[in-house]
């Protein structure tokens, strides 16, 4: 899987997101980064699902 396949999974059109990447100079940040990353993207897909969901309720 990588990114445009994410993407359309969660009905996002890959031309219409613009990604900036950044690797933060501490390297405790950089260890955890990955984990964060990973985090806040399973927290994204579920509100993603969730407002979905909601939308078709209503």
């Amino acid at each position: 899987m990588n990114l445009t396949d994410l993407l359309r999974s969660e009905n996002f059109d890959p031309k219409q997101v613009f990604v900036l990447r950044h690797r933060p100079s501490e390297p405790e940040l950089n260890k955890v980064l990955p984990w964060l990353a990973a985090e806040k993207l399973t927290c994204s897909m579920r509100t993603s699902r969730r407002r979905a969901r909601n939308f078709r309720m209503s």
